[in-house]
């Protein structure tokens, strides 16, 4: 009997490690995705800086928002992934001897210095770069 337990033990725990090793691949193209986005609004910020010619601008300003949404939906999607996967992992978690995750979300829970969820911290650099178009758009029309 302690055997088919140790062996069910050990599938749960090999498969708990796949889905941790899928999440963090996950992570991992999310903040890829998050440089390059980054990279393309900086570049286009930078050539709105240097054009200074109103239709010009708004062409570019109306791609920097549309890269923006489009990166909104992304951040939303990867979040919704990582959430899924770390249900499972949780769900996993509890038929191993220790829950290591579990534990590691309450500790980064707890005050004084309370985890900030990532898609918060994220979602705020789109929305950064919306407010600079807008406010670049509107300094050269009035310029």
């Amino acid at each position: 009997m302690d055997d088919k337990n140790d062996d069910e033990q050990k599938i749960i725990l090999e498969q708990w490690k796949t889905c941790v090793e899928m999440a963090d691949s996950i992570s991992r193209r999310r903040n890829v995705m998050n440089g390059l986005f980054v990279t393309l609004n900086l570049a286009l910020v930078t050539t709105i800086s240097v054009l200074f010619d109103l239709y010009k601008v708004v062409f570019i300003v109306a791609i920097g928002l549309i890269l923006c949404i489009l990166w909104l939906f992304f951040i939303i999607n990867y979040h919704n992934m990582n959430k899924a996967k770390f249900e499972v992992i949780n769900e996993m978690e509890e038929k191993l001897p220790v829950q290591a995750f579990q534990k590691e979300w309450k500790i980064a829970n707890e005050k004084p210095h309370k985890y900030r969820e990532q898609t918060k911290l994220e979602l705020s650099l789109p929305s950064i770069f919306m407010v600079l178009y807008v406010g670049l758009t509107l300094f050269i029309a009035f310029v």
